[in-house]
């Protein structure tokens, strides 16, 4: 080949080589201006939450030789902004990711309790996240920050570690087609079958950990047995399941304790078919529901109004139950209530057929019809040991019941009960039975019905007249137990005798007071009256006035009248304020005033004025006129009366006269 055809030959391929790497680096530039967009376009749909971002569509948009490493970059940062309440079967939760409900009040990831590597998966409430409600591994916690939550190929949720083992995995009882994991508003964490959106694979409120949400449920499974309960910390930095636990009681009667071990420390009381017949709580934020429907009694409650963002029930390591509330836009837990309140709310706190009173001191007292057992130990304060009968039961021998008002139930150790049954008939059969010892009503609606009975001793009973309790009690007492009212209505009627004596004596005080006052006013009154008359009355000492009817002596008495005798006295010494006397040269009488004389000084202060009595001339008139009219006196103490001598019956040596009965005044010296 010639030398210049073969260099023009190598001068044209050398030309298209060129050109072909001038294409391929065009194609790139386009192929990366198309990556981008699509990229971009990715991330403004996930923002918008129209489709979920996968390693799928990642796998679709990035060419492995078109920048690899750019498109797992553009990924991560995607993922920072990505907020998402679900998890499809080829997706995963990793360590540093989380879901959060649509209405973002709630949020699953992993977490570190306080003073503890240890990773576990929870659910708390995004606006406070260091209390969480919810745990998954709460016994199986994760060494490392490496833990991932998948779906498995049977459907189950699985969290894995770093060396790919499952250290949890969910219970499911079918295997759904297409399984999805989604975070509701309520904070339930549900798998669903995408096929049947309404029926739930598994969740989490079937699992409960330390605290009860709303909506969440304890119930207890009568023909299973199966329970579910919350069950506290084991401790403040160890999710672990402790030793308290809350939860419905399995009895006939639904009611909730709190149990430390096999130990019950409270109780609320039966349910009465509108509340807790123990309970102190008011029902102004949240409002609880008992349901049974044929298998399961469960006990759930509702917020009662929006006034909080967050409403929870938990239990502490502590042995207590605490009603949480969480202001908006507050990261702080408000506790609202602490159960027990105070000492009547711890479980038997009076022993054996005791019963706590709140307004008393000491709070302890024994049911009537009973006495301590120890007295001893009821003077130290310790009333543990409870009371015992002070009369024997003697069944059918006239045994009578006590009603006990308003009052949280005994706890329902020994019962029996039908729903049936009125409270009458209820009497009837606890008459029957010598070893019933109370009984009441097991439902309070519609006025009462059903019939609970106890037998053996009765425990935890509180005084809740305060919490307005629906309930009352009807207690069995000895024929020979005084049959009284019971101490409520015996202190009422103590009060009411109270109340009479008081208002009596008050009355009878105002009346002593008011006659003092009068008797005072009179004498006032009569003392100005003898100031303003005796103004010109001369004053006789009693000596003067002995002497001068020497002595009282018979010889100068004239007569005696109604006031008492009178005395003749021709002369008169006058005392006077210098030593010595003078006389009138009067004659005068003197009346003394008689011990049993019923006139006084009235009467003798009538005597001072002669124009108010019956002039000389009026009398002689009188007594020569047998029909005579004279005028009435003008003083009340002097009145007309004239007795006529029969002459003609009358002997030749008695003496003829009339007589005249007047009324006489005078003092009598002391």
């Amino acid at each position: 080949m010639p030398y210049g055809t073969a260099g023009q030959h190598a001068e044209q391929s050398t030309g298209l080589d060129a050109l072909v790497s001038l294409t391929k680096m065009c194609h790139n530039l386009v192929e990366a201006a198309v990556l981008r967009f699509k990229l971009l376009t990715t991330v403004l749909l996930v923002c918008k939450g129209t489709i979920d971002l996968t390693q799928e569509a990642f796998s679709q948009i990035a060419d492995p030789s078109a920048g690899k490493i750019r498109v797992e970059y553009t990924r991560s940062a995607i993922a920072a902004y990505t907020v998402t309440d679900t998890i499809s079967p080829k997706q995963s939760l990793n360590d540093n990711e989380t879901l959060v409900s649509a209405n973002e009040i709630f949020e699953l990831g992993f977490f570190s309790p306080s003073n503890s590597k240890n990773r576990y998966l929870g659910i708390w409430y995004k606006q406070a996240p260091h209390r969480v409600v919810w745990v998954a591994n709460r016994d199986n916690p994760i060494t490392d920050s490496y833990g991932v939550l998948t779906i498995s190929n049977i459907g189950k949720l699985v969290i894995l570690n770093q060396t790919g083992s499952a250290v949890w995995s969910s219970n499911i009882s079918s295997m759904p087609k297409n399984p999805c994991l989604q975070l509701l508003n309520s904070g339930n964490l549900v798998l669903r079958d995408n096929a049947s959106t309404s029926y739930y694979v598994w969740q989490s409120f079937d699992y409960p950990s330390d605290t009860l949400l709303p909506g969440m449920k304890l119930s207890w499974n009568i023909e299973s047995g199966q329970e579910r309960y919350i069950t506290a910390w084991n401790a403040p930095d160890d999710p672990s399941i402790g030793n308290c636990t809350h939860k419905i009681d399995k009895k006939e009667l639904p009611q909730l304790v709190l149990v430390m071990g096999l130990a019950k420390k409270l109780r609320t009381g039966v349910w009465d078919g509108v509340q807790f017949s123990g309970s102190p709580l008011s029902y102004q934020v949240l409002r609880p529901f008992i349901e049974f429907d044929g298998h399961e009694w469960s006990y759930r409650f509702e917020r009662n109004s929006n006034e909080f963002l967050g409403t929870v029930i938990t239990v502490t390591q502590s042995a207590s139950v605490q009603i949480l509330v969480l202001n908006y836009g507050s990261s702080e837990w408000t506790l609202l209530y602490s159960l027990p309140l105070g000492p009547c709310g711890s479980y038997g706190h009076c022993g054996a057929n005791g019963i706590c009173r709140i307004s008393k001191n000491p709070m302890c007292e024994c049911l009537e019809g009973f006495i301590p057992k120890s007295s001893e130990e009821w003077k130290d304060l310790n009333s543990t040991g409870g009371c015992i009968r002070r009369f024997p039961l003697e069944c059918h021998r006239g045994d009578w019941f006590m009603r006990l008002v308003a009052v949280k139930l005994p706890d329902l150790l020994e019962i029996w009960l039908n729903r049936s049954l009125t409270l009458e008939e209820c009497k009837v059969e606890c008459l029957r039975n010598c070893s019933c010892k109370a009984y009441s009503n097991s439902d309070v609606r519609n006025g009462g019905s059903g019939c609970v009975m106890w037998f053996g001793d009765l425990i935890d009973m509180t005084d809740f007249k305060q919490a307005d309790s629906n309930l009352d009690i009807y207690i069995r007492q000895a024929a020979t137990e005084p049959k009284a009212m019971n101490k409520s209505k015996r202190k009422k009627g103590k009060v009411t005798i109270l109340i009479i004596a008081i208002i009596f004596g008050m009355s009878i005080l105002s009346l002593t007071f008011g006659c003092i006052i009068w008797k005072r006013k009179t004498k006032r009154r009569e003392g100005l009256e003898n100031k303003k008359e005796d103004i010109d009355l001369p004053i006789f000492d009693f000596a003067t006035i002995a002497a001068a009817t020497n002595n009282f002596s018979n010889a100068s008495m004239l007569g005696e009248g109604g006031f008492g005798p009178v005395y003749k006295v021709e002369t008169l010494l006058f005392w006077s304020n210098r030593k010595g006397s003078f006389s009138t040269g009067e004659e005068i009488a003197v009346k003394r005033l008689s011990k049993n004389s019923r006139q006084g000084n009235q009467e003798f202060k009538n005597e001072k004025f002669p124009a108010d009595r019956p002039a000389m001339a009026s009398v002689v008139f009188m007594l020569a006129n047998d029909g005579a009219k004279l005028p009435w006196p003008k003083q009340p103490a002097f009145f007309i009366e004239r007795s006529s001598l029969d002459v003609n019956s009358m002997s030749a040596n008695e003496e003829q006269y009339t007589k005249n009965s007047m009324s006489i005044a005078s003092f009598e010296g002391r």
